[in-house]
């Protein structure tokens, strides 16, 4: 059986994004706070605060990677008929939904046991089981905090192929109208109005033409990775992809440290427009950087099993986070140990798992 050739520059996009996620449970455990980000801000000195502004920021960007990566390697699929759509569900699809039900599950059952969450307490056994089926059929879920991805990428995977089947048949002439719709109503105006909220004034814009009605503001970056993979930025300068990249992370954290320094202020999200120009430009760069012959063994194996990573490092972290030791050493170290330990300790895990071939294909899905 032939090996399925690696597209290297994919492998470090998806190494770069599995550690960028793993990263925001890390730097979100160690800054963890019970009151706003006001109180944890004023609470470190100014260089600890604009260290986490940084980390986090760069811990926003894996999720956008993930899916232009998704874009990349489902919309170039060629979909003709019924078979080819069946297919892909049949082993893209059901394959991401089989793992993601056993780790609900396993999820469910940490978080009722080991953290003594008032499932148990409150209706015994009986009442605990059927609370697990709920949260496996995607209903009241008492699950991890990361699963939210799930549920998305789910949904989204059901309209690839129909996207896929547009963008070749059909062409993208006239893909700009829904697509700027969703960025004007999913990205611009909710961003226009957190700032007129966090800065007192309570006017709210509102878009008539709702995202909702037409699909997930997600379906964004996977047609940007799409589009990217295609050349949308290839008539541009090295220089210019270069220091968009960074001028657009320099706001997002000069951004995210102002609202930090608010009572009001919160953390930046995946429809904050600077960082979702930050993530389509960083794609770009590993795109022109990392599009060589060579090949890690490291990169290529992180990147295979980054599902897996996904789902163990949680249970790392959340486990290391609970240790009051952590409470009082200074918060970046606290960052860094969280990250290696979880991330190394998930590779270390995976690979003695994957061994057994039921747990490698269903369990942790290495393909």
């Amino acid at each position: 059986m032939s090996k399925i050739k690696r597209i290297i520059w994919l492998d470090i996009a998806r190494t770069i994004a599995i550690i960028s996620i793993s990263s925001n449970h890390a730097i979100n455990r160690a800054f963890l706070s019970d009151e706003s980000v006001y109180d944890t801000f004023i609470h470190y000195p100014k260089p600890v605060s604009f260290l986490y502004a940084v980390i986090f920021v760069f811990s926003r960007v894996g999720v956008p990677l993930f899916l232009m990566i998704t874009g990349v390697l489902i919309l170039n699929k060629e979909f003709e008929n019924q078979e080819d759509v069946k297919r892909f569900y049949k082993h893209n699809l059901l394959s991401i939904f089989i793992t993601s039900e056993i780790w609900y599950f396993l999820m469910f059952w940490y978080r009722t046991i080991l953290r003594a969450n008032d499932i148990l307490a409150v209706g015994g056994i009986k009442y605990a089981l059927i609370r697990c089926i709920e949260t496996m059929l995607f209903i009241n879920q008492e699950t991890m905090h990361n699963m939210w991805y799930i549920p998305m990428i789910l949904c989204v995977y059901l309209l690839l192929p129909y996207v896929s089947i547009v963008l070749r048949k059909v062409g993208n002439e006239w893909l700009w109208i829904p697509i700027a719709i969703i960025v004007i109503e999913a990205m611009l105006v909710p961003n226009i109005n957190h700032v007129l909220l966090i800065n007192g004034i309570s006017h709210e814009f509102r878009f008539g033409l709702e995202s909702a009605n037409l699909f997930s503001p997600y379906l964004v970056f996977i047609l940007m990775g799409y589009y990217i993979y295609c050349g949308l930025l290839k008539s541009l300068r090295d220089v210019a992809i270069n220091l968009t990249a960074i001028f657009s992370f320099v706001i997002c954290v000069v951004y995210q440290y102002w609202e930090f320094s608010l009572p009001k202020g919160g953390k930046i999200a995946y429809d904050f427009m600077p960082l979702a120009v930050c993530s389509v430009f960083v794609f770009e760069v590993i795109r022109r950087y990392c599009d060589s012959d060579y090949q890690s063994r490291t990169i290529t194996y992180i990147s295979r099993i980054s599902f897996g990573i996904f789902f163990v490092h949680i249970f790392i972290t959340s486990a290391l986070a609970r240790i009051a030791a952590f409470n009082s050493i200074n918060p970046i170290l606290t960052f860094i140990i969280l990250e290696v330990i979880s991330v190394g300790g998930s590779i270390v895990f995976i690979s003695l798992l994957s061994k057994v071939p039921i747990f490698k294909k269903y369990v942790f899905l290495i393909k």
